[in-house]
């Protein structure tokens, strides 16, 4: 066996040991009661909220440092020498990620209760992502029903790592698909996946198919993230 086959065979199992790993200390925080409210530990909360939006940016290509982005968030100080769609990409994200975070203190504390995200909730979180950098600078061939939010009313040209977006008219049943398999194991579902294992695979699969400017319109990848 090749060296390359033996890595890519053991790449699968260290994944799930982490996701398993991860689904414990889900297990552990439930067993508390959870992490604290924001009310209750707001420098928690903020540092969470800075190293997100730093390292979900990150991944898709933002060159600001940790540093940069603290001060951007809790100052509102662009510091550095980067593209302003750079800081209006990190600035969407944070709004995001601070509306999911309130949806998710609102929600019981019973991770089977209810959908984990519906259709509404997904195109919200994808017009929070991208909104500031869109109007700032609106993506190219962008139709008049298209922006922050929407589907996808046209096709697109191949991306540059060879991965061809779907025919616009399949995006609906696609992003269908993927909130079928995000919500398995939810109230009614007899999945036995853990909720990380299947919040990680449906935000895999959202990469290539479903969010994004891929399927919707107005911006990056990043709103399989923000959930």
């Amino acid at each position: 066996m090749s060296p390359t086959a033996s890595k890519s065979r053991r790449a699968p199992a260290a994944g799930r040991l982490t996701l398993r790993a991860l689904d414990r200390a889900i297990d552990d925080l439930r067993s508390v009661g959870g992490l604290p409210l924001p009310v209750e530990a707001d420098a928690i909360w903020e540092g969470i909220w800075y190293e997100e939006a730093h390292h979900s940016t990150a991944i898709e290509g933002n060159t600001l440092v940790l540093k940069e982005v603290e001060r951007l968030l809790r100052e509102g100080k662009a510091v550095g020498s980067k593209e302003l769609a750079e800081y209006l990409e990190v600035e969407g994200y944070a709004k995001a990620a601070q509306w999911v975070y309130a949806q998710a203190v609102e929600q019981p504390p019973d991770w089977s209760v209810g959908e984990r995200i519906n259709v509404t909730e997904l195109r919200q979180i994808h017009r929070l992502v991208v909104e500031p950098a869109s109007l700032h600078s609106p993506p190219d061939a962008l139709h008049a029903r298209e922006g922050p939010g929407s589907f996808r009313q046209h096709d697109i040209r191949p991306f540059a790592g060879g991965m061809t977006p779907p025919p616009f008219p399949e995006v609906p049943a696609l992003v269908t698909d993927w909130l079928r398999d995000a919500n398995r194991g939810s109230a009614g579902d007899e999945s036995p996946a853990g909720p990380t294992r299947l919040s990680a695979g449906g935000h895999l699969q959202a990469r290539p198919d479903a969010i994004s400017e891929r399927v919707t319109a107005g911006g990056p990848g990043r709103s399989g993230s923000a959930r």
